[in-house]
């Protein structure tokens, strides 16, 4: 937004003297070019006047009966509806100010009595029309502010609903693919045709390949909605067999050595929802990018002084160094004919970040990928 300098208006001005008639050359001569002006001949009066009369600018003597120049302006800028009232302090020659001071108290400037006139204008002038910059962005900023948080509430509104979106689509979408599923089993049992078994094995890999994605759609919905703060029961082993029967189809048919052990207690508070949805995705991306003759997963589960720390190390493709900084960004693949749909790192770390635990990735091409989840534990926690 561009600020656009103000016009100086004529407005009121506060003079704080406690000899008002060694100040009539100049209260006249400011009357004439159109201002406002007010006396007050001591700090506390001009405390309460300040309060109702809520002057534009304040020119104040120093040297005062009872609270100083200085502590009167001290007072007023610990005022919020005062402190952005313009203080210009009055000092005569012979005076030994402490400019520093007046300046850390909050006053914008100093004149000095005898008082040349056009310099003083001038100088009132000059701060008026800096306040009015000040206050146009003050402006500025509280409308911005505003429209900061109508525009975050709006799109929190928005996330909400696609997030309510997404998995009931998802889940939705799933019950037709489990009947087509079904369907292509029975036609798989009663269909003789060699030609058309290769056809319903293909839409049945499609079929597999589809309700995966739709399924991590549905965890990342729930990543969202569930709450990092409840924990519950949790025993690894259950988890770990639950997700190594649910992917056990295909570490069959890839013929993977699947290992697994841990040295948890057998049952932890925890939040076995996000963990599950860590293995899975992690089992199921090692799975996919299995190559070797003798492929193999080794899955790993220890408790540390602060975390809970999962290792999970396989021998296949690996990852090549350029694509680390990248591999956990949705949809990610490192050309247009990679395995995999892009998803299960990215629904990984959802998860792992709304734990506010750290993924580390060591990959060698051919090799091996090892992949280690720390998530905060405390042990202390019943």
């Amino acid at each position: 937004m561009t600020l656009v300098e103000p016009v100086v208006k004529k407005g009121k001005i506060l003079v704080v003297d406690d000899t008002p008639a060694n100040i009539g050359v100049i209260l006249s001569y400011l009357r004439d070019q159109g201002f406002k002006m007010l006396v007050a001949e001591d700090g506390e009066s001009a405390i309460e006047q300040v309060e109702f009369i809520k002057p534009d600018l304040i020119l104040m003597d120093i040297m005062m009966p009872g609270i100083d120049g200085f502590q009167t302006c001290a007072l007023l800028k610990q005022n919020e509806d005062t402190r952005d009232i313009p203080v210009i302090f009055m000092s005569a020659l012979n005076e030994t100010v402490d400019k520093v001071k007046g300046f850390q108290v909050g006053a914008v400037d100093f004149i000095t009595k005898p008082f040349q006139q056009e310099e003083v204008l001038a100088r009132i002038k000059t701060h008026l029309r800096l306040e009015g910059l000040q206050k146009e962005l003050r402006s500025a900023n509280a409308n911005l502010e505003r429209r900061v948080v109508d525009r975050t509430v709006l799109l929190q509104e928005a996330n909400e609903e696609l997030d309510r979106f997404l998995y009931r689509s998802s889940h939705d979408l799933r019950r037709p693919l489990t009947s087509l599923l079904g369907l292509v089993e029975l036609a798989n049992i009663t269909i003789q045709d060699n030609a058309a078994k290769d056809i319903f094995q293909q839409v049945q890999h499609t079929a597999l390949q589809m309700d995966r994605m739709l399924k991590k759609f549905q965890m990342v919905s729930e990543i969202y909605q569930l709450s990092a703060e409840v924990t519950e029961p949790m025993n690894i082993e259950v988890l770990v067999n639950e997700v190594y029967e649910e992917l056990n189809g295909l570490l069959e048919q890839k013929s993977i050595d699947f290992k697994f052990k841990h040295t948890l207690p057998e049952v932890i508070e925890y939040h076995p929802f996000f963990v599950r949805v860590v293995l899975y995705n992690i089992i199921e991306n090692a799975i996919v990018f299995s190559k070797s003759l003798t492929p193999y997963i080794d899955v790993e589960a220890n408790l540390t002084k602060t975390s809970l720390k999962i290792v999970v190390k396989d021998n296949g493709v690996g990852i090549e160094p350029q694509y680390l900084a990248d591999i956990l960004n949705m949809y990610f693949r490192a050309h247009e004919n990679a395995r995999g749909d892009g998803l299960g790192l990215y629904v990984t770390k959802k998860a792992v970040d709304k734990l506010k635990g750290k993924i580390y990735i060591d990959s060698e091409v051919d090799e091996f990928t090892e992949v280690t989840i720390m998530l905060p534990y405390n042990r202390d926690k019943k």
